[in-house]
């Protein structure tokens, strides 16, 4: 039902988008609904239906839709943040599917506009998050890629972030799991350059 849901949304502001290409909005949500059907479909950090292709193919799509959209419009910062997790969404699509190099290439786009958003909004939870989340994402797709200091250097980024969120909210969730999972990612590379104990510790904070 959540997809057909998502579709309907994709359609009926393509209509709108289509009747005017020159509204900035409806092309916004046009591609966040092209985010959420890609999410239904099959973004492997959440719940889907198991369509790993679909859901590529509307990221891409909505990826061409921003950035067929007139340059100054993509300044505002909402727009900038929606183009950054588009291409963080089709980068973790990329690395889901062994395409680690095409996966770093998407990812990285998504790290220097979040470090931008972050440099502008320095207060901006979301922002903070978002960066973090792309370099763990990163840290991940490079030691998957053979590049355990690049993944290292990523993993040690996001985590400083998450520990920060942490500390600000003690009794926030999504903070307590973001931070374990950024633990389980260093752990990993940790483990990949044989500092086992060390793997072993970041493994105990994240349980």
């Amino acid at each position: 039902q959540g997809v057909s849901h998502a579709r309907a949304a994709v359609d009926q502001w393509r209509v709108l988008a289509a009747a005017d290409t020159s509204r900035v909005r409806a092309r916004y949500a046009v591609a966040m609904s092209r985010v959420k059907l890609g999410d239904f479909l099959g973004n492997p950090n959440l719940p889907n239906v198991g369509d790993r292709a679909g859901a590529t193919a509307q990221y891409r799509e909505g990826l061409a839709l921003m950035h067929a959209a007139p340059p100054d419009s993509l300044a505002e910062w909402s727009t900038r943040r929606l183009l950054a997790l588009l291409h963080e969404r089709l980068g973790a699509m990329l690395a889901a599917d062994g395409r680690h190099a095409a996966a770093i290439a998407e990812l990285e786009q998504a790290l220097a506009i979040r470090d931008g958003l972050v440099k502008e909004r320095a207060a901006s939870v979301d922002a903070r998050r978002d960066l973090a989340v792309v370099h763990q994402l990163l840290c991940e797709a490079q030691l998957a890629g053979g590049d355990d200091t690049g993944a290292l250097a990523r993993c040690e980024r996001g985590l400083a972030l998450y520990e920060s969120l942490r500390a600000a909210d003690p009794r926030n969730a999504q903070s307590a799991r973001d931070l374990a999972l950024g633990l389980q990612s260093m752990h990993k590379v940790l483990a990949a350059r044989g500092a086992l104990a060390e793997a072993l510790a970041q493994l105990d904070r994240s349980a």
